[in-house]
Parts: C-alpha cells; structure tokens; sequence
C-alpha cells in the first residue's frame, strides 16, 4: 500500500536571489535563499537591520520580482502570475502588514474596513469588524479618520484590515513595532488565535526578541542566507 502524499507547504521558495546597485556598487541581499512554511505554522524572522527581511517579504508577496528563484503559494508559482493575478492573491490570499498602514484617508476606520470586505465581495460580515476592533482596544474609534488616530493605533487598524480578509498567509513586518507592551501582547494574541483557528500561515519580521517565544519556529537572516536560530 502506497502511502499518502505529503501535503503541499503553503509558502515554498526556492533559490531566490535579489540584488540592488547602489552608489555603482552591486549588492547582493538575498543569495539563494530557501524556505518552507506549512499551514497553522507561525515563524519569526530576525536579524540586523539591513539583512534584507523586508526584501523578502516583499518578494513573497509578489510585491516584487526576484533575479532568480521561485515562490509557490499552495502549488502556484508565483514568479510567473501576472500582475493582475498577483493583486488578486494579495485580495484574497495574502495578508500584508506592513510599516506604511496605507488606510484611506478620507475615510473613517469603520469604512477602511467595510472597504476591506467589499473588495473581497464579503460585505455581510460586519459583525467581524466591531470584534476584532473590540479585539485590538478600538471599539470607540470606528467613526474617526486615520489622522485622528496615534501610529500605534493606526498600525491595530491595518492589522484588523489584515485579518478580515481570513488570508491563507500572513506577511508581517515590525506589526508591534509602533505599539507598547501590552497593545503588542495583545495583537500577537489575536494574530496566534486567528492563525491556528483557520490554518492559517504567520511570518513575522520582528526586532523584538520576546516574540520569538510565541513561535513555532524563529529564523535569522544573515548574509542572505536563513538560519535556524
């Protein structure tokens, strides 16, 4: 009898490479990295700054492209989607916290997230949206502007924007870099609850070396190159 196959990780990259010229100079960030992330798994990301974690990020997500290598999400090759299909997973698959909230403006946090929901074609679920508000401390803020608002709690609305798609992969970078101790203990809560709930995947870049605790596993980049730490 023939066992049965391995499941496919979620996340998959293999032998990325992505180099920059700065000052005529060729500098290489990530030089043939690889990495796997299964469902329900959370793993930090850590290292000095200037490694190139946000560079990763971003090539995971398909925000950008790398020289060589390829990323699959759930058996997709990402590398080859085209722009169009990219924005879509990034609708509906990939969830972005990242250290530029970039919430509308004009609109109040309530409408950034019935926004949220509307472009995902889910805008019944508004009762997600006073929980997981009420979740990050910001039940009282729904009807305010983003400019209203401090960076720590402009950072809770971009992770509850985050989270309200139900994505199968989470790309954060620094989301407890702009909050004290116990708003960042409580979003690190949530984002645990959320992930192991709905099998989701969390990769976190942090500096804060008591979140690697939280892990199920910490990596370190360093020389372009991931380590387990």
């Amino acid at each position: 009898m023939t066992s049965a196959a391995e499941p496919l990780p979620r996340l998959q990259a293999r032998g990325l490479v992505k180099t920059y010229r700065a000052h005529g100079v060729q500098q290489t960030v990530l030089s043939g990295l690889d990495l796997s992330l299964t469902a329900g798994e959370i793993v930090v990301l850590q290292g000095p700054s200037g490694e190139g974690k946000s560079t990763l990020l971003h090539l995971l997500a398909g925000l950008d492209r790398p020289d060589a290598g390829t990323v699959w999400l759930s058996g997709e090759n990402l590398t080859q989607a085209s722009e169009a299909r990219l924005c879509q997973l990034r609708r509906e698959a990939v969830g972005l916290v990242f250290q530029f909230f970039n919430l509308v403006p004009t609109l109040t946090v309530l409408e950034n997230l019935q926004l949220t929901l509307a472009l995902g074609g889910e805008s019944k679920r508004e009762g997600d949206i006073s929980a997981l508000l009420t979740q990050v401390g910001l039940s009282d803020k729904a009807q305010m502007f983003p400019q209203q608002l401090s960076g720590g709690e402009q950072q809770r609305v971009a992770i509850v924007r985050t989270l309200l798609q139900q994505p199968q992969l989470i790309l954060a970078d620094e989301p407890t870099g702009n909050l004290d101790r116990n708003n960042a203990e409580r979003v690190m809560a949530l984002f645990i609850d959320q992930v192991r709930q709905r099998e989701g995947t969390l990769l976190l870049a942090t500096h804060d070396p008591s979140l690697a605790a939280l892990a199920d596993r910490c990596l370190r980049l360093e020389n372009g190159q991931l380590h387990h730490d």
